[in-house]
């Protein structure tokens, strides 16, 4: 049983990973406006705002805010370095 469970994980795992593929696909195309356009790379408005519904909606799907701040704020440091490439 606990090596189905394990499986699973595993599977929702490689969907995260190709999900944050695709995010910084995605961040990387914001890069580029941002450059062509001289705009600071780093908004932090935009990452306060971002953070705030990320963890109101981490309370609305029953996870923990400390978890989904944390996991953003890397997430969020990690797009910068991109952007900034």
């Amino acid at each position: 049983m606990l090596g189905i469970y394990r499986k699973e994980i595993d599977r929702i795992d490689g969907e995260i990973l190709k999900l944050l593929v695709e995010r910084m696909r995605v961040v990387e195309k914001i890069g580029e406006y941002k450059r062509k356009a001289r705009k600071d790379i780093v908004d932090l408005e935009r990452l306060s705002e971002m953070l705030q519904f990320r963890k109101v909606l981490a309370g609305e799907l029953g996870l923990e805010e400390e978890l989904v701040e944390r996991l953003f704020e890397m997430i969020h440091d990690f797009s910068v370095r991109r952007q900034e490439r």
